[in-house]
């Protein structure tokens, strides 16, 4: 782990969240994205302040059922992702000054989705392309199906500790890649799949089928 594995969340925000390559490869699918948060952060809530934060528990499910925790991707990775991604609450005397100290708004969603890439064991766009793959999830179904052995060295040898940055590509194609098996894990069932484009319908679906049960 780097020297840097620890640094203040701040000192990730302003190297990595906050450039125009990641934030255009998120604005792209910002619609599904917001879907996406929605149905989760309603998942288990209570009261309305609730439904607008997604707690740890469901951000934990959310990643599971996506398929991002694995060799590659821990569950104490995943916990890193959610907790430095939290925002400074100023005033935590009250149960919406708790609620936000402990859980995600939008935007906290989306820059623990960056973490979450950076970490994440992902074949670049020319792989994709030499294997004649859509994308990244198409990439990395057919490998897990046909070559289960590449597949679990993938995971092994791209993974990235948590503190260091991705060395086989950019981060925002990291992000492009990660958004996409995200919308394609939550679009599986539904009658519009396979398009990248995440109906509120589709989100809420999903998030009944794999996190409420």
């Amino acid at each position: 782990m780097s020297s840097t594995g620890f640094a203040p969340p701040n000192h990730f925000r302003r190297a990595h969240c906050y450039n125009k390559h990641v934030s255009r490869a998120l604005e792209k699918h910002v619609d599904s994205l917001r879907f996406a948060f929605d149905a989760l952060a309603a998942a288990r809530s209570v009261t309305r302040d609730e439904k607008k934060y997604l707690g740890y528990r469901v951000f934990e499910d959310f990643c599971k059922a996506c398929g991002l925790i694995g060799a590659d991707v821990t569950e104490r990775d995943c916990m890193l992702c959610f907790s430095w991604s939290r925002m400074c609450v100023c005033d935590v005397s009250d149960h919406v000054g708790r609620v936000r100290e402990a859980n995600l708004p939008f935007e906290g969603f989306l820059e623990a989705l960056v973490r979450l890439a950076c970490l994440k064991a992902l074949p670049t766009d020319a792989e994709i392309e030499q294997a004649n793959c859509k994308d990244a999830a198409d990439y990395l179904m057919q490998l897990s199906a046909n070559d289960e052995d590449a597949y679990q060295a993938l995971l092994l040898e791209r993974s990235t500790a948590w503190g260091d940055e991705p060395s086989h590509q950019p981060l925002h194609r990291c992000v492009v890649h990660l958004v996409g098996i995200v919308i394609k894990s939550m679009e599986e069932s539904s009658a519009g799949a396979d398009n990248l484009m995440l109906t509120e319908s589709e989100a809420i679906g999903w998030v009944r089928a794999k996190i409420v049960k």
